[in-house]
């Protein structure tokens, strides 16, 4: 049996977005944040955003270094633009 999951797509209206993620909750503490995307810190070590803490403290989007590959959003012109033209996906 697949889990209940409730998606909402937003439309960005800003063009030079290449990938998006969402607020990704625990399962089990649905008020708790599995991530919000992936950041970095000063030495380049990733952080899921936001693991952790009160869901209700992570409803305002923000730049993230990478998406949460647990629910990635891809442009169609990114995945084009940086796509060798050799290969296929």
């Amino acid at each position: 049996m697949l889990p209940s999951v409730s998606v909402h797509i937003v439309t960005y209206k800003h063009p030079n977005t290449g990938s998006a993620t969402g607020l990704l909750l625990l399962k089990s503490m649905p008020d708790i944040v599995d991530s919000t995307g992936i950041v970095m810190n000063g030495i380049w070590r990733a952080f899921d955003r936001g693991a952790g803490e009160a869901a209700q403290l992570w409803h305002k989007s923000g730049n993230v270094f990478g998406v949460s590959g647990a629910a990635a959003l891809y442009a169609r012109t990114m995945i084009k633009d940086i796509s060798d033209s050799r290969e296929t996906f």
